[in-house]
């Protein structure tokens, strides 16, 4: 199943990007020369990204009672299936090359960079907005 092996992916690039931090020398993202260069660069821009996320997803809640805070842990956890499976049939046309994870992690970078500027707006509507959940 394609939602699987994008988890396994997933965790591969964690991995991946923890024994980079721990290990001699950083790669120069703005230049990598190999695919393992570039899909480790791929894998750390969405790191980057995802914790960008997290901070939203945070302070969104803070700024929410008990029950919109309930609401907004659902539409996490939806978004990040929707988010994964988005990616899965986005890039299913290279899951057999070398670039694949690279791909999958580009495509996560930009959903979550997406969602992120989305929350961030949500977090300073207008309290006249009825579409405002932090009021």
């Amino acid at each position: 199943m394609r939602i699987v092996s994008l988890a396994f992916m997933l965790a591969v690039a964690a991995l991946a990007t923890a024994a980079q931090a721990a290990g001699p020398a950083p790669l120069n993202c703005d230049s990598p020369m190999t695919q393992m260069e570039m899909t480790h660069c791929a894998s750390r821009d969405f790191y980057a990204a995802d914790t960008e996320l997290n901070a939203a997803y945070r302070a969104l809640g803070k700024m929410l009672d008990a029950h919109g805070r309930d609401l907004l842990t659902i539409s996490k956890r939806k978004w990040i299936e929707w988010r994964n499976a988005e990616c899965t049939f986005r890039t299913y046309g290279s899951e057999d090359g070398s670039a694949h994870r690279m791909v999958v992690s580009i495509c996560l970078t930009e959903l979550t960079k997406a969602r992120t500027t989305q929350l961030k707006k949500l977090s300073s509507c207008s309290v006249d907005d009825m579409t405002c959940p932090a009021k």
